[in-house]
């Protein structure tokens, strides 16, 4: 899609100067109005590096689906839906998707097509859901069903950064705390040590130790750290086997790998359920819910099961190779197979899963308050003694 420099006249008459992706100059101008910019002049880029569309945020995706699935129920047709939804916006990049979605549809293709185009901004498997609600003349059941999804994704997301708030609050509050001390109080009391020629106990070496540290390398921390932590999730991302290993080491962790682990399967779960219900094949059902299961291990069970399905086993079968699935799922779905009602037993699964995610984070949230507290008194008590204790010391030897 071309993209078009622009000089544009903002409500209080100012100039605004601009840059933004659009089908032609007059879609441009229809892209720009509903901000209260009145185009000018607009001329193409001849030399655009290449760069992907940044995925929509998850409400927005949310508010898209629902507020189309309204418009469609009530009869308006899909240009007119689109050019509401455009009109209405408040997000910048969903007015931008929506702009160029119209454009597409209205230079003749298809609506799940033009999703398609919008790279990240909607994923492979909402665009194939699309897709089967087209073909099928059920375009509003298949919105309304993805909407409902999203909003399940989003109360799993929700809850992880609840759980996420208390210990970060405290890993915050205790580095604050460690750095006045390091930087502030220890060098200052080193001196006094120092010339009072005090033998001084193990903390408070390791403790003047750490100061000296980070008052003299604390730029190499600043750059180091951020760098090597860039440098290394490039690496993991890049080599296919770094990758299995860092997932396969996630879902291994004691306390927050299981979470993670009925996480993704909630996620998996509800997305076959939503594929399989909207009609997709069985082989381009699973090969969408590894591409968003997001994780390499799970992704290398799917894709095994889509393979040992394309030979001639059951889903039962399937699922039963793989000791990354818990004996529930492989035998919900066993039953499922044998009814012929996989969907709901995917959808009992999405549920029995989000119920022991947010009671698992409840429970883990309850356990994490004392047991932090607990932490961060021990370490400003250790950094108190580490100080207090020579000091104490010194006082003591001092004459009356």
């Amino acid at each position: 899609m071309p993209r078009f420099a622009y000089t544009a006249l903002n409500a209080a008459g100012q100039r605004v100067l601009g840059a933004e992706d659009a089908v032609s100059e007059a879609a441009l101008e229809s892209q720009l109005s509903p901000r209260g910019l009145a185009l000018v002049r607009a001329q193409p880029q001849r030399f655009v590096l290449p760069r992907q569309n940044p995925r929509l945020p998850l409400r927005e995706r949310i508010h898209f689906c629902f507020q189309l699935e309204q418009l469609l129920s009530a009869g308006i047709p899909l240009i007119e839906a689109l050019t509401e939804l455009r009109d209405s916006a408040s997000h910048v990049r969903t007015a931008a998707v929506l702009a160029e979605l119209i454009a597409r549809i209205e230079a003749g293709a298809n609506f799940s097509d033009a999703l398609r185009t919008q790279g990240a901004a909607f994923d492979a498997s909402a665009c194939a859901l699309v897709r089967a609600g087209e073909s099928s003349g059920h375009l509003p059941e298949v919105l309304s069903r993805l909407a409902e999804a999203l909003r399940r994704e989003e109360s799993l997301r929700a809850g992880l950064r609840k759980l996420a708030i208390y210990p970060g609050f405290v890993l915050v509050t205790a580095l604050a705390a460690l750095l006045v001390a390091m930087l502030g109080v220890v060098p200052e009391i080193e001196k006094i040590f120092r010339s009072s020629q005090l033998t001084l106990p193990w903390a408070t070496r390791a403790l003047i130790v750490g100061a000296d540290l980070l008052a003299h390398g604390w730029p190499a921390l600043v750059l180091g750290v951020p760098t090597l932590g860039v440098a290394g999730a490039i690496l993991v991302r890049r080599n296919p086997a770094l990758l299995r290993q860092r997932d396969a080491l996630l879902l291994a962790l004691p306390i927050t790998g299981p979470i993670l682990h009925k996480i993704l399967l909630a996620r998996i779960t509800n997305l076959f359920a939503l594929l399989h219900a909207a009609g997709l094949p069985l082989h381009d059902t699973l090969k969408l819910v590894s591409e968003a299961s997001g994780n390499a291990v799970l992704r290398a069970a799917l894709i095994h099961a889509n393979e040992a399905i394309q030979t001639g086993h059951g889903l039962g079968a399937a699922f039963s190779v793989a000791d990354v699935f818990p004996p529930l799922l492989r035998r919900m779905i066993r039953v499922g197979e044998q009814t012929g009602a996989i969907d709901r037993a995917m959808q009992n699964l999405t549920r029995i899963y989000e119920r022991d995610v947010q009671e698992a984070i409840d429970t883990l949230q309850a356990s994490l308050e004392p047991v932090l507290t607990l932490i961060l008194g021990a370490l400003m008590g250790w950094v108190a003694l580490a100080i207090l204790g020579p000091v104490h010391t010194l006082v003591t030897r001092m004459p009356v």
